[in-house]
């Protein structure tokens, strides 16, 4: 391999590889010697293809199933999921200084939160366009096939 300089040890940087199709971080090392760089590649996590993404206002938002959710790796991103809506929807009036309307439902488990009323009920096929929080997804929007309700940012 040959000589090392002791000023110039060997490097390690994490790189994050992000194409459309396909995406994993990667260590490489840098062994610099007498005029010669050899450094190696290693693929910690590469199991295939990123999900799709789709565009809904400003933001960019993972389409997801719910097993993919429930595996937590989405936790603080933005998410997309289509269901149907289980139980009955609760809608509760926050009484504050600026009077506001909370909606909670679930899809498959998952607890839905958006801040307004929105016309869905127990049966509905509803598209949330939300950040997963871990246990559930604050809702930024919701579609059906009739309407579309969206929130302040």
């Amino acid at each position: 391999m040959g000589w090392v300089s002791d000023t110039f040890f060997p490097k390690r940087a994490f790189i994050k590889v992000d194409f459309p199709t396909f995406s994993a971080p990667i260590i490489a090392t840098f062994i610099i010697s007498h005029h010669q760089i050899i450094f190696t590649i290693i693929i910690l996590k590469g199991d295939g293809e990123m999900p799709k993404r789709v565009k809904f206002g400003h933001n960019y938002y993972y389409n997801l199933s719910i097993d993919e959710l429930k595996r937590g790796e989405f936790r603080g991103r933005n998410v997309m999921i289509e269901g149907i809506v289980e139980d009955k929807v609760t809608v509760e009036f926050l009484p504050m200084e600026l009077p506001s309307y909370r909606t909670t439902f679930h899809i498959n488990g998952l607890k839905i939160e958006f801040s307004g009323i929105p016309h869905i009920g127990q049966g509905d096929i509803v598209k949330v366009y939300g950040r997963f929080i871990g246990d559930g997804i604050i809702a930024k929007a919701i579609e059906t096939n009739r309407s579309l309700y969206v929130t302040e940012e």
